[in-house]
């Protein structure tokens, strides 16, 4: 049986009002401040998933109980953080993990670029599955690596994206040393079953691929699909690979520059600080603090969020010129529907007929992207409700403020 579609009085009121975030340095309001479209109407911010809502009380409380504390001196990994890591991922995703395998980041982004220099050389190729999240295809160049591209397939009969794997396997050459695999996939939502995560273990078993799974999207979900772990199949890719999560996306504590990196082999945690080339900073205290708090406490808060990005969800597929990016390899355009983005994390990826306004904005922004994705762009959905339901009646203004094409939402 169908569930009803949620109205705005299903929502809790924690998320129906947001603090004004104009002159407090932040970068999405930032961007387009001062500026309105050729109209005169107002820019809304919706292109990076940065969510206005305030934090859960349950950070907020430990956050200030860690500022009574008074001393923020440097700071390793806190006694309760992988403990509390460990926890979460039990309950939550049904993965038991050594505590001694956490390692704390100051963020995905960093980590990446930790794991090219840990598990590559220069010259050394680095796979990935596009689109992807942006920092996938750029991070290597910066790592004096080769960014090695295999685009995802939009199966337009079973509305779900799927991997070519003769052309994966074909990708994987001699020099190919790394498999950044983001899972959740951000933009496309897919949520990779435990199949095609086997499978994908094969061949880098095979081919000596490390596989580097970003799992950041692992408690957002929409659509009830379950989230396994890479690391946690029983395979030989699968303990030798490296994972990142963080509450930062899904308890909205990005600023705080928190993640953690899982990781089994003991060969690569001794190796990892010296892979940073003193260029990595220790994490903020009070990033492990939020962190500890949300994974511990935060539940109740997540479910919640769940509901408000459900509801965005709804008024993005009711209005009728969205459309689900589903095929672009073929050029087929289909409708955005519940199963459509297999999982649909906190984005959507978007048709238009506006390339010359897309490849401008790239220009503006010096944004490398997917040229194969050109005609679609992205939108976020961890938005405050109003705000959705107003720019999904006002086709310009949802053009000008929505991020082109690669989402920094999804992971």
């Amino acid at each position: 049986m169908q569930k009803p579609d949620l109205t705005i009085n299903d929502l809790a009121a924690d998320f129906l009002q947001c603090p004004d975030r104009h002159d407090t340095g932040a970068e999405k309001w930032d961007r387009y401040q001062g500026r309105t479209t050729a109209t005169g109407k107002e820019i809304l911010p919706f292109w990076v998933a940065d969510m206005d809502f305030q934090s859960p009380d349950v950070v907020l409380d430990a956050i200030h109980k860690r500022t009574d504390h008074a001393v923020f001196g440097y700071t390793h990994e806190t006694p309760g953080f992988a403990s509390t890591l460990t926890t979460h991922l039990r309950e939550q995703h049904n993965w038991q993990i050594d505590p001694s395998w956490v390692i704390g980041v100051p963020g995905i982004v960093t980590g990446l670029s930790i794991t090219a220099r840990l598990l590559s050389q220069p010259s050394d190729g680095i796979l990935t599955l596009t689109p992807v999240y942006q920092p996938f295809l750029f991070l290597p160049k910066l790592a004096e690596r080769r960014s090695v591209r295999v685009p995802l397939h939009a199966d337009v009969t079973a509305q779900r994206w799927t991997i070519d794997w003769e052309l994966l396997e074909a990708a994987m050459t001699p020099d190919v040393k790394i498999f950044w695999l983001c899972h959740p996939h951000n933009p496309t939502g897919k949520v990779f079953t435990r199949e095609e995560l086997l499978r994908i273990a094969d061949l880098c078993e095979k081919h000596g691929v490390t596989v580097v799974s970003d799992e950041i999207w692992d408690d957002l979900i929409l659509d009830g699909s379950n989230h396994i772990p890479f690391a946690s199949l029983d395979h030989p890719a699968a303990r030798r690979s490296i994972t990142f999560v963080a509450a930062s996306k899904t308890w909205n504590i990005a600023g705080l520059g928190c993640a953690a990196a899982i990781v089994p082999n003991k060969d690569f945690r001794h190796q990892w600080r010296q892979a940073g080339g003193g260029l990595v900073p220790m994490v903020n205290p009070l990033g492990y603090t939020a962190s500890e708090a949300a994974w511990k406490d935060g539940d109740a808060w997540r479910q919640k969020l769940l509901d408000v990005l459900k509801y965005n969800k709804q008024h993005a597929v009711q209005f009728k010129t969205y459309r689900a990016f589903l095929a672009y390899h073929h050029k087929q355009r289909i409708s955005f529907g519940s199963t459509a983005t297999s999982g649909s994390l906190v984005n959507l990826l978007i048709e238009t007929n506006h390339n010359t306004f897309a490849k401008k904005l790239v220009s503006d922004h010096q944004m490398e992207t997917n040229l194969e994705v050109q005609g679609f762009y992205d939108s976020t959905l961890v938005a405050h409700p109003p705000y959705y339901r107003k720019v999904s009646s006002d086709y310009e203004t949802r053009l000008v403020h929505t991020k082109l094409l690669i989402s920094s939402a999804v992971n």
